[in-house]
């Protein structure tokens, strides 16, 4: 059912605000609401002022902890899936001694972060200068020498696809006094020492212009290319060394990085804290505040309010507004909760589907998958991940529904007798030489058109459910005419029209309620125009809409569709196993493909099954009463990443 909200205003002394704020975090009771929505927001905007909300120093404080948590994470083990999350209780947020280990870690992981981050400048620097240096080591002359007496030294970069017969060519014309030495070359460039006479230097350098070259320079670099190239190879190895250490240190210090986690999310809680004072409005002396509070929790509200001496006020939600949605429903529906938050949760004023979704749900897709096995597969996997898996709070109902889908699978299972397909009869005919039949009570491949009635039968049920629910908003709204009218008339016709087939007495009947349902919708339909003539076509085209239901209904045959599919595809499965006979290698193909085929045709119809039994509800059922677009219930509470916060306030 939709929790009855209240709107709360309250009011009290400055000094009390942040214990306020604390205690209502606590109970994870209240919605806050912007001031903007206080009655009396006019008269106090000019007399008040929004609570300071400074929390910009814890705020770049966490960051340094997530920068810190997010640079050890590749030296750290992977959570795993199963991992449990510490508990802590809200008072315990504030331990000291936790929060300073917190600091000091994180000023050595830091460090080290820092340190690898440098050399890893340093080595990239020292990679790029050997690069750049190598192809230079054919002419391995100093670097720094640029000329001697009559004579200067210069490095040249000339295109790949150089003409160098052309080149060598024209320098002789030219520059008879000159020597070409190729030191390297590679896919892009050739790499070319020359040496010159000083004054053919000018005339040189126009020819290799002509040929696309560029002088090459090495500031600051001294000594042969040889010598820096090794002397580049002991840094890089210096700086692997201390990279190695660095991270050597950084595995070590992420054993235990639960003092950095827990201070994130002590930091993370106080900045929602002050955040939340941001709804407040405040004098020098006092605050007020206004919010949304569940009916069931009005106590708990009230009792926190009267220790701090607040004065507030409850009002009833109006029929205009749209409060906050919050659920509640006994432990086997609330799982089924998650299918209508996937569509979109109740508006605050209408209907809470669940009570109706759980059981259909339940019905419709142990129907879709219907093989026992599979079933199995679905409880045991859901149970092991529900017993391993640390949820938060009100988690896991995903995996709830598909336990509960799998029970519903094992009986739907056993009534058709499949059992991973019919894998019990094909190994007794194949290895034993004996004909093993599994009981059944019905089989969809031998009776498929009963299967299609019952399917049809539930979903009239289940649209039928629907039209009641509507019927029912109608009533409660004060209009049960409108009930008689849109529903009443409906039900009548389509319960009589089946009849029809009936024979003898009951033909009879369901006549007389088809007739009466007709003409009580062709009455009434029309009953919002103001042309007596067109309430009267109104009327008779509202009949038109019987074909919609018809659709309805058939769209349930999809229940048999992904029985069918489900169980042809298991016994082909178990067919294909048993192709190469009895014995040693027959055993071993059976196993194989039985463990290969069963796990894809489980994972495709389970989702199939998931999915069509998702639509019925959204689309055939929502269809007939839905009223969607209710927002979630969001408590002013404290959220964290790494350790769950005990919701209890602590005995005072």
């Amino acid at each position: 059912m939709i929790l009855k909200m209240e709107k709360l205003s309250a009011f009290g002394l400055l000094g009390d605000k942040d214990a306020v704020v604390s205690a209502l975090m606590r109970k994870q009771c209240v919605q806050l609401k912007p001031p903007e929505t206080l009655d009396c927001y006019e008269e106090l905007g000019a007399l008040t002022r929004r609570c300071d909300t400074d929390v910009y120093a814890r705020e770049q404080q966490r960051g340094r902890y997530a920068a810190a948590l997010s640079g050890i994470s590749p030296y750290t083990g992977k959570t795993g899936m199963f991992a449990k999350f510490p508990r802590v209780s809200y008072d315990g947020l504030e331990d000291s001694e936790l929060i300073g280990k917190a600091e000091a870690l994180c000023g050595r992981i830091e460090a080290e972060l820092i340190k690898i981050s440098d050399c890893r400048g340093a080595k990239n620097k020292d990679q790029f200068l050997r690069a750049s240096l190598e192809p230079w080591v054919g002419a391995d002359i100093p670097l720094e020498l640029g000329e001697t007496k009559s004579t200067v030294i210069v490095h040249y970069l000339l295109p790949a696809k150089t003409d160098m017969p052309e080149l060598e060519k024209r320098r002789a014309e030219t520059a008879p006094n000159s020597h070409l030495e190729r030191s390297g070359e590679d896919r892009e460039q050739l790499y070319i020492v020359a040496f010159c006479y000083k004054p053919e230097e000018d005339a040189l350098w126009e020819i290799l212009k002509e040929f696309g070259a560029a002088k090459a320079a090495f500031p600051g670099i001294t000594g042969t290319p040889g010598e820096n190239i090794a002397a580049c190879d002991k840094r890089i190895s210096l700086q692997d060394a201390a990279i190695l250490e660095s991270e050597q240190n950084l595995r070590l210090l992420g054993a235990d990085l639960y003092p950095l986690k827990y201070a994130y999310d002590a930091l993370g809680v106080g900045i929602q804290q002050g955040k939340a004072t941001g709804d407040f409005l405040s004098t020098r002396e006092a605050f007020c505040f206004t919010g949304w509070v569940p009916e069931s929790t009005k106590g708990e509200v009230t009792a926190i309010l009267d220790r701090y001496g607040c004065y507030y006020e409850f009002q009833e939600c109006g029929e205009e507004e749209e409060a906050p949605i919050l659920l509640k429903n006994s432990k086997l529906i609330t799982p089924y909760e998650t299918i209508t938050q996937m569509y979109s949760l109740p508006a605050y004023h209408g209907f809470d589907p669940n009570g109706f979704i759980g059981p259909f749900f339940f019905l419709f897709f142990g129907m879709m998958l219907s093989d026992a096995g599979y079933g199995l597969l679905l409880i045991i996997g859901g149970l092991l991940l529900l017993s391993k898996k640390d949820f938060a709070p009100g988690g896991g109902k995903l995996i709830k529904v598909l336990v509960m889908g799998g029970i519903s699978t094992v009986i739907w299972g056993a009534v058709f007798g499949s059992w991973f397909g019919d894998i019990v009869t094909v190994v007794a005919a194949t290895f034993f030489n004996r004909d093993v039949v599994i009981p059944k009570l019905l089989d969809p491949l031998t009776q498929p058109m009963t299967v299609m009635i019952m399917s049809f039968i539930f979903g009239a049920i289940h649209l039928f459910v629907g039209m009641g629910i509507k019927a029912y908003l109608m009533v409660k709204r004060g209009h049960p005419w409108q009930a008689l009218f849109d529903v009443g008339f409906w039900y009548m016709v389509l319960i009589g029209l089946p009849m029809l087939l009936g024979g003898g007495m009951i033909s009879q009947i369901g006549k007389v309620l088809a007739i009466a349902g007709a003409a009580g919708l062709v009455l009434t339909q029309g009953r919002d125009a103001k042309n007596p003539f067109m309430k009267l076509i109104n009327g008779v085209m509202s009949l038109y809409d019987i074909t919609g239901y018809f659709s309805d209904v058939l769209s349930y045959s999809r229940i048999l569709a992904l029985g069918l599919a489900t169980g042809v595809i298991a016994s082909v499965v178990n067919i294909m196993g048993s192709l190469t006979g009895s014995g040693f290698l027959g055993a071993i193909v059976l196993i194989v493909v039985f463990v290969f085929g069963h796990m894809l045709n489980f994972a495709i119809n389970a989702l199939g099954s998931y999915v069509h039994t998702s639509r019925l509800q959204y689309v055939e059922f929502f269809g007939k009463f839905y009223e969607a677009g209710g927002k979630p219930f969001v408590p002013l509470a404290a959220n964290t990443k790494y350790v769950r916060v005990l919701d209890k306030e602590e005995n005072q």
